[in-house]
């Protein structure tokens, strides 16, 4: 008995044991990881569990999946920057009628043949979402090209609003994620781009300083929004896989916008020259913030298994949401270069938290850069008017391999706890 019991709980070896069942258990796994169900992570540290003899296989069938995304979405964008140079390479001999001809030929083709593989022939998904992002880029670009055909000024920020909106339709009706990374893009270009015109008009004075710090706040403020937009997907079961590309932009925007804001100089240049009046703004920043506010707001009440998480995302999304909009209704104040610089490494770190505690490799990579690159630009910018040249780079070299080495020993203990937890998780 005692024997009987010690071979229960040991798991793996007991797993490992049974041929059939292994094999059994990496085709699901296998299933599962491709149908998203579960992480690479988790089928990698399922597969050592219960297959510890084994997992070679499983692990060359997800790398393989890897390269044939990459290599798919190398090959889109490069399919759709031909068709686009190739079309302004004979601009001024084609008429105009023949220009839109063959862009929306060239468009359509590439949509059907990408529905057609990911859900007539079921064969190619892969490369079926790879010609659908072929098909979004065209149409993105076209919007462009039919707008200088037609004398509309393309410096103009309603045509990313155009192509985004374009794109959307295209990325949920084909369930092709890839395609929603371009368009919430566009969507976030051309929600800053806006506010920035919009503030500027409202002022109608000089302050190109000023219009920075809204449209850097919108940005903050559309990414934040952004997280809870990903996580409303997750629940809606068929949009669970659109989750990665909203918390992919929402990473990545608002890390860029709260660097930008952690200059010192910068802030110190909006105190020497503030705006001739109240800011007033316009119904598109109204708009985002009560948007992003109920994205998070709603994110955290429809939280279930995860309740903890999502409301401690929602309360730290609405303070960096507060924050900005302090900043951007009272810019005249220098201090504002140390408090983002804590909001920064704050959000840094809670990106990496969420990482681990999600089992995302990517949120902890980028969270650990967005630290790494912090401490870089904090280094530099107190020290280069300090430090001679040669002492500059010698200490900054110095100091670059030491956090190197101290964010490398934390992703390690990071990536082995976490995989040893999910390995437990899953016994």
């Amino acid at each position: 008995m005692k024997a009987r019991r010690t071979a229960t709980k040991a798991g793996p070896v007991a797993a490992g044991t049974d041929p059939s069942f292994a094999e059994r258990l990496l085709t699901e796994v296998e299933r599962w990881r491709g149908e998203g169900l579960i992480s690479e992570e988790l089928a990698r540290a399922i597969a050592a569990r219960y297959a510890p003899g084994r997992p070679s296989r499983l692990l060359r069938l997800i790398r393989l999946n890897l390269l044939v995304s990459a290599v798919a979405v190398v090959g889109a964008v490069t399919l759709g920057a031909g068709v686009i140079l190739f079309v302004a390479a004979n601009w001024d001999r084609a008429s105009d009628w023949l220009t839109l001809a063959l862009v929306g030929i060239a468009m359509i083709a590439l949509y059907a043949g990408g529905f057609a593989l990911r859900f007539h022939y079921r064969t190619y998904p892969q490369l079926g979402e790879a010609l659908m992002l072929a098909g979004s880029l065209l149409y993105m670009a076209g919007v462009f090209l039919v707008a200088q055909m037609y004398n509309i000024p393309v410096a103009s920020p309603e045509l990313l609003l155009v192509g985004s909106l374009g794109a959307l339709p295209i990325a949920y009706l084909g369930r092709a994620a890839s395609v929603l990374l371009p368009a919430l893009a566009a969507f976030a270009a051309w929600l800053v781009w806006r506010s920035g015109m919009g503030i500027a008009d409202t002022l109608q004075s000089d302050v190109e300083i000023y219009v920075f710090v809204v449209a850097v706040g919108m940005l903050i403020i559309f990414a934040c929004g952004l997280t809870g937009m990903a996580e409303l997907h997750r629940r809606w079961g068929e949009t669970s896989d659109f989750r990665a590309p909203y918390l992919i932009i929402a990473t990545m925007g608002a890390l860029a916008g709260l660097l930008f804001f952690t200059f010192g100089d910068f802030w110190h240049e909006v105190a020497d020259n503030p705006p001739p009046g109240p800011p007033v703004p316009d119904v598109w920043l109204w708009t985002a913030a009560v948007g992003a506010v109920a994205a998070l707001a709603a994110s955290a009440l429809t939280a279930r298994e995860d309740a903890d998480l999502r409301r401690a995302e929602a309360g730290a999304g609405a303070a960096v949401i507060t924050v900005c909009a302090v900043a951007m209704y009272q810019p005249s104040w220098a201090g504002y270069a140390i408090l983002f610089n804590i909001v920064y490494f704050a959000v840094a770190l809670g990106v990496t938290a969420r990482g681990y505690l999600e089992a995302r490799s990517f949120d902890v990579y980028i969270g650990l850069l967005a630290i790494g690159v912090g401490l870089v630009v904090r280094y530099s910018d107190w020290f280069w008017d300090v430090l001679p040249r040669s002492a500059f780079f010698i200490a900054g070299g110095l100091v670059l391999l030491a956090v190197a080495g101290a964010l490398e020993r934390l992703r390690r203990r990071l990536m082995a706890s976490w995989v040893a937890g999910e390995a437990g998780r899953a016994a």
